[in-house]
């Protein structure tokens, strides 16, 4: 089978990861091509990767709207796929208008249980697609209330979970928060230094030191609000690295206090490494993370309950022990192996 996959840029955030990671695991048995409409931050590595595993990768290098289009049309008339998956909804939108005639078959993957454009979606978009994938039931239930589809598959988003294994010690006091995100209003890094601070300020000293892996456009303020608040000697700024199973072995806690998630990668990657977790209540992180049983699942922007909740992680070896063992016996339902194999039975469905 010729299987394209379409997104904005090979930048390494979520969903890229996951589709690369994804046409990996396809191209073991069938021809995939990555296309990317546009360039990114730091790209290469993701490029030589997939290169690397024999994906065929296209970047457009295109800025222009109208450009993308002609481009777009032009490779894809020329490749003659056997199915087209696009992933994120503005890279869908610039497919549609390629597909006004519906010479392709396609498929269209929601990453996110926040559906930003609803309405185009559903009187325009979604009868110039075959099917829609959505990465949880959450998500599932969204696209059918929000776009009525005909036809959508919930397929769970995987990683190479064998990466992500390690032998897990828990220290009796954890010393390591980890937090990995981009900085930017989704992953509500504020919410965390303020409640990591108030738990100081109400008596609470003896707290692990946090990591922060990752970049974006609100770190400064972060970082900012870390100085004046004499939280230096205590947060760390790790910028983008490469090296997360490492980290994730390294630490004691992972921490997500997203505002919106789709099926957080971060979180299935944590999952594989059995680190202990405390995550907010949104988007599809109950399907990750089951409260009280593998991890902490606390409601989003409430204080009392994080600090409630991270504290008894900080302060109970044991119970971080149960959630390690059991997180990392229920990441078998996140490998890629299995994410492939039900997207290839599903385009053979639509």
């Amino acid at each position: 089978m010729k299987i394209v996959h379409i997104l904005p840029s090979l930048k390494k955030a979520g969903a890229e990861v996951f589709v690369s990671n994804l046409a990996v695991e396809m191209a073991k048995c069938h021809e995939v091509t990555v296309l990317a409409l546009h360039d990114g931050v730091d790209e290469n590595e993701m490029k030589d990767y997939l290169c690397s595993n024999n994906v065929n990768v296209i970047n457009l290098h295109s800025s222009s709207g109208i450009i993308r289009v002609l481009k777009l049309n032009k490779v894809l008339d020329k490749m003659k796929p056997d199915i087209i998956n696009t992933h994120l909804e503005r890279v869908s939108f610039y497919f549609v208008v390629c597909n006004l005639s519906r010479k392709w078959k396609s498929v269209q993957t929601i990453h996110n249980t926040v559906i930003d454009f609803p309405n185009l979606q559903r009187l325009v978009m979604k009868h110039f697609f075959d099917g829609y994938i959505a990465i949880s039931e959450k998500t599932k239930s969204i696209i059918y209330d929000q776009i009525k589809p005909n036809s959508c598959e919930k397929i769970y988003n995987g990683t190479t979970l064998d990466r992500f294994k390690c032998k897990r010690d828990i220290n009796i006091r954890p010393k390591i928060v980890l937090f990995i995100g981009r900085f930017e209003e989704q992953k509500n890094h504020k919410f965390f230094v303020e409640s990591y601070k108030k738990i100081i300020d109400d008596g609470f000293d003896d707290l692990p030191d946090v990591y922060f892996a990752g970049e974006g456009s609100m770190m400064n303020g972060i970082q900012k609000y870390c100085t004046d608040n004499d939280l230096n000697e205590r947060v760390h700024f790790l910028g983008i690295r490469n090296d997360i199973p490492e980290l994730l072995e390294d630490s004691d806690i992972l921490v997500n206090t997203s505002k919106w998630e789709g099926l957080s990668i971060a979180l299935i990657e944590g999952c594989a490494s059995g680190i202990p977790m405390l995550v907010s209540d949104v988007g599809s992180n109950g399907e990750i993370i089951t409260d009280e049983v593998s991890g902490f699942v606390y409601k989003d922007g409430d204080y009392i309950d994080f600090k409630n909740k991270f504290l008894r992680l900080c302060n109970d070896a044991e119970l971080r022990k149960k959630f390690s063992d059991i997180s990392k016996s229920e990441a078998a339902k996140f490998s890629i192996k299995t994410s492939a194999k039900n997207y290839i039975e599903y385009y053979l469905q639509v």
